[in-house]
């Protein structure tokens, strides 16, 4: 039983040197891009925690700088007091329209005159 040469060179070529770097290559490349991978998302959580720990920083900053509740109670009362004025002044505008509505409406009545005639209230054209 002879060895035919096509049969000689597969198994020489199955254990050449040659071959074993072709494996090692292929393994190394396909451990590479995992790596790679996972190295991506390690630092993609580290840039996120960090900035989430600055947010929790400010956050915290944000919620102790609030004024003390005494101040804001007396913004508050000054608040108050304007409200009042203002409601003051308003009451006092409508009360002066009532009294010049009354007015305008009295004249509007016809008078009777000294004989108990209805007197004829002016007309007035007007440009329009």
């Amino acid at each position: 039983m002879r060895a035919t040469p096509l049969e000689g060179t597969s198994r020489r070529a199955a254990h050449s040197p040659r071959f074993e770097h072709q494996f090692v290559e292929s393994t190394m490349e396909g451990a590479l891009i995992p790596a790679l991978g996972i190295t991506a998302i390690f630092s993609i959580t580290a840039i996120m925690l960090k900035m989430w720990l600055r947010h929790v920083e400010k956050m915290k900053g944000l919620s102790n700088d609030r004024p003390d509740k005494s101040v804001s109670d007396a913004r508050f009362e000054r608040l108050e007091q304007t409200v009042e004025s203002i409601a003051i002044e308003i009451e006092r505008v409508s009360e002066g329209q009532r009294f010049v509505t009354k007015l305008m409406s009295e004249r509007a009545q016809p008078r009777l005159g000294e004989a108990g005639v209805p007197v004829q209230a002016r007309k007035i054209d007007t440009p329009h």
